[in-house]
């Protein structure tokens, strides 16, 4: 699935520096306790999140293309297959902001539980929504627009 955002500011490149400062956001997302830099044998960019649960997921960045893109997936965890690609365009004086997450989570029950219980939309509108406060936007609201024909796929917007 992915959301997206329409902002009428800050522009792509004020944005960009916000949501690729990965150590920086457990100052403004909640879900983070702690992210800091790891060493990767192939040279890659990788960070280690640690929740504010307490667990750790490493994302290795695999496209950088400043200031429209970047995408992440998650390395070693026995659980889940994912990936997060955030875009920033210009959209008129400000940004619109896509986040697609694609996940694919191995243990049935534990699909079970993200889907039926927490919801595939938590962690990407907690995570808009604290991006949004971070920027000065406050008053904008979240809204899933669907873009494929299963549950997983689909669009949201933060106006």
């Amino acid at each position: 699935f992915s959301m997206s955002w329409f902002r009428p500011s800050p522009r792509p490149a004020a944005v960009w520096r916000v949501m690729t400062d990965f150590e920086g956001q457990p100052s403004w997302n909640a879900a983070l306790s702690e992210v800091h830099a790891v060493d990767d044998p192939d040279g890659r960019p990788v960070f280690e999140e640690i929740g504010a649960d307490g667990k750790r997921k490493k994302l290795v960045t695999t496209l950088w293309d400043p200031p429209r893109q970047v995408t992440r997936e998650v390395v070693e965890d026995r659980w889940e297959s994912s990936s997060r690609s955030l875009r920033v365009e210009p959209d008129g004086l400000g940004s619109r902001i896509t986040l697609r997450v694609r996940s694919e989570i191995s243990n049935p029950m534990m699909r079970w539980v993200a889907v039926s219980v927490l919801g595939p939309d938590l962690t990407p509108h907690h995570y808009l929504r604290a991006l949004a406060d971070q920027l000065g936007d406050p008053q904008s609201q979240v809204e899933r627009i669907n873009e494929g024909a299963s549950a997983e796929d689909g669009a949201a917007t933060v106006r």
